[in-house]
């Protein structure tokens, strides 16, 4: 026996074990949570009422169960909702029978009964009439109960029960390997936390739903199944975690057809873990639904609830009232469980991933999803889900466009000509006017219901930054008769104008996190050299210990306080796209010797930001890492404002900033304010500064006066 067989809690030690201490019953902790065992609904009473025999005389069933309950009277459900009755399923829970299925509950006449019934139902399952309904009861009690499991398997191999053969494929899959057995059952039974240097039991799961030599893997696929319905914590949690991921693997590199056994239950498998609780970026993430897109479309209407669940179209749900000052726009998913909560980023997220991941791997000329669902009419679970929803689906593919601008740091480019691609100008066409049809020129009082509803999506097109404002309000395509009544609209249409409360869109989620993180920058001006950083020194940082008392005027420290909405990285580098500050608010750093501006220039290295500074018209940049060396590169961004300060009307408007006195080099709504050697009289008075603030000036007090002076 292999360490690893060693370490595992045994199933059962012998067939006296598995009676033992049956009159012992655990505390009942609510109903069976298995989503495999099925919920029969018929009753064992009205069979025996039928067949003469009172319900208080089971008793005497004994082993003459088979002469005085004739099968071809009695169903598999029947049998299994017995076994069920006398194993108290209903007062016990899955993880209980199989934390310590040896303390079960049986009475007498159940010891004797129970091994019968068992031997009863396998035989069903050899039998044509009465086969599938039968295997199906057959694993759902194996997997639910470790004591029924050892019964089923010590039938057959004992050859109790008639009508196998050994070419039976439902008897191999009910006898797999005892470790196969024990490992699943202390997986549910969440007996690995108490096993000390144990060798991983993910190879031995992975291997029981994957390796041919357990097929048709009917039994583990309903392991996972019961495992991923279930609540799970620590160590096992973790495991089920990795055999699930390495499962979805072998699906994707596998050519699965939707009928085979593994595709056929990735339904049941992924509402299980909507319906556990499981979180959702472990178990079931974007790349990975996306992964195995061709096998779901192969065959939609096996899968209609996962496509109900995760692209199902969403809606705009609109609050407006007397007792409200503001009525309110929200996104609505109408997914189950966790799905409900989801806001516009994330539902965009799985449905724009998906799409491409098909028209990627699919044999198919058509460019969307959408123009494949329509080309290819005859799916009704495609053409009820956002697929086919032009407005959604442009709105979609927009939320993923300022997600990868803003949040994953990628920028556009500086370039006039490559700025936006014209896919994104299509999509932004597309959501204009369904919030224009909303709010038509044509309407001369439109309804709260109607302005909240023209909000939504207008907002989502002007606010996004001024490079996408720019692109709708000199689109052609709009009627040059209504150009200043559409721009009108289009600018009372703001989030930052219209009184109109906009939730769970993109906006709040459209920031760089450097600068949501890190909400400033410092500028050091060392001998009329500038260096720009984040919360830290300029690089190598023992490059001012030089500077005491009497070099104070040669050395000064200003900051500039930002948020993640502020700012968009203007993408430059290299011969062919040198930075060109035309058409953009570029942030000023500072100046020349002869009076030409500079401004801040940023090198992304994974999640590590560089900052330095940049003339116009140049192609590379040079910076210091944090080991003291210089290095130049063509691979750059510039810093820019992210909307026009013409935009900022209001003066409520939270982007205006706010002017001060003793700005410098102002940018917009964004300036520096001198903090070293003396501070502004109207430095920001900001919590977000305040505590590194004083732990800077503390440190820039103690460089100024070292201990020998």
């Amino acid at each position: 026996m292999s360490k690893q067989e060693s370490n595992l809690k045994p199933l059962v030690s012998d067939a006296s074990v598995g009676l033992r201490n049956m009159n012992r019953s655990p505390s009942p902790s609510g109903s069976d949570r298995s989503s495999v065992s099925l919920n029969a609904s018929s009753s064992t009473h009205k069979t025996r009422r039928k067949l003469g025999i009172r319900s208080m005389r089971l008793e005497s069933v004994g082993t003459n169960l088979g002469r005085l309950l004739p099968t071809h009277l009695i169903s598999p459900r029947q049998y299994a909702n017995q076994i069920r009755r006398l194993r108290r399923h209903d007062k016990t829970t899955v993880f209980q029978r199989h934390s310590n299925f040896e303390d079960g509950y049986l009475e007498q006449y159940g010891k004797t009964t129970l091994p019968k019934l068992c031997e009863k139902l396998i035989e069903l399952a050899t039998r044509e009439s009465t086969r599938d309904a039968a295997e199906v009861e057959v694993i759902a009690l194996m997997t639910n109960d470790p004591l029924i499991c050892f019964m089923m398997r010590s039938s057959i191999t004992a050859s109790r029960a008639d009508g196998f053969t050994y070419t039976d494929k439902f008897r191999d899959s009910i006898l797999l390997s005892e470790t196969a057995h024990r490992t699943w059952s202390n997986l549910l039974g969440g007996h690995f936390s108490d096993i000390i240097d144990e060798e991983s039991p993910v190879g031995i799961l992975l291997d029981t739903l994957t390796e041919p030599v357990y097929s048709p893997h009917s039994v583990p696929i309903a392991y996972l199944s019961l495992a991923l319905s279930n609540v799970m914590e620590g160590r096992a949690l973790g495991y089920l975690q990795q055999v699930w991921s390495r499962y979805l693997e072998f699906l994707h590199d596998t050519p699965f057809d939707s009928d085979s056994r593994h595709m056929k239950h990735f339904e049941t498998h992924v509402m299980n873990i909507l319906s556990s609780g499981k979180p959702l970026e472990k178990f079931m993430s974007k790349d990975q639904l996306s992964d195995l897109a061709p096998q779901l479309l192969r065959n939609p209407k096996i899968y209609s609830k996962i496509f109900s669940s995760f692209f199902a179209p969403p809606a705009i749900r609109v609050h407006v009232g007397r007792k409200r000052h503001i009525p309110i726009a929200a996104f609505t998913y109408p997914g189950p469980g966790y799905l409900s909560s989801w806001n516009l980023p994330r539902a965009s997220s799985f449905a724009t991933s998906f799409g491409e991941s098909f028209l990627r791997t699919a044999a198919t000329v058509e460019t969307d999803v959408r123009s494949y669902v329509i080309f290819h009419a005859g799916e009704v679970v495609l053409f009820n889900s956002v697929f086919i929803v032009e407005s959604w689906m442009a709105l979609y593919r927009l939320s993923e466009f300022v997600m990868s601008v803003y949040r994953h740091g990628m920028g556009i480019s500086c370039s006039l000509k490559d700025r936006l691609p014209e896919s994104v100008v299509e999509d932004l066409m597309v959501v204009t006017k369904t919030g224009l049809n909303y709010a038509n020129i044509t309407k001369t009082n439109p309804s709260e219901s109607d302005e909240a509803n023209a909000t939504f999506y207008v907002s989502h097109v002007v606010d996004i930054d001024r490079y996408c404002k720019d692109a709708i309000r000199n689109a052609g395509a709009f009627s040059k008769r209504h150009r200043e009544e559409r721009n009108l609209l289009l600018d009372l249409h703001s989030r930052f104008l219209n009184k109109v409360e906009i939730q769970n869109g993109f906006y709040e989620e459209s920031y760089i996190p450097q600068f949501a993180n890190v909400p400033y920058l410092r500028r050091f001006v060392v001998n009329k050299t500038y260096y720009i950083t984040a919360d830290c020194l300029p690089e190598p940082p023992n490059s001012l210990k030089h500077f005491v008392k009497d070099h104070l005027q040669a050395f000064t420290v200003d900051t500039m306080l930002l948020d993640g909405h502020t700012l968009i990285c203007l993408r430059a580098g290299g011969q062919k796209s040198p930075f060109d500050s035309t058409g953009h608010y570029p942030i000023l750093a500072g100046y020349t010797p002869f009076g030409h501006p500079l401004y801040i220039a940023a090198v992304r290295l994974d999640d590590l930001w560089y900052f330095t500074i940049i003339a116009d018209r140049v192609s590379f940049v040079t910076y210091t890492n944090e080991v003291g060396e210089k290095i130049t590169t063509s691979d750059f961004f510039v810093l820019a404002l992210r909307y026009n300060p013409s935009d900022f009307i209001l003066p409520s408007d939270a982007r205006r900033g706010q002017a001060r006195s003793g700005a410098m080099d102002p940018t917009g709504p964004v300036y520096w304010l001198r903090l070293w050697p003396k501070k502004d009289p109207e430095y920001f008075d900001d919590h977000r500064l305040r505590r590194d603030d004083r732990l800077f000036e503390r440190f820039l007090e103690e460089l100024s006066f070292p201990a020998y002076m």
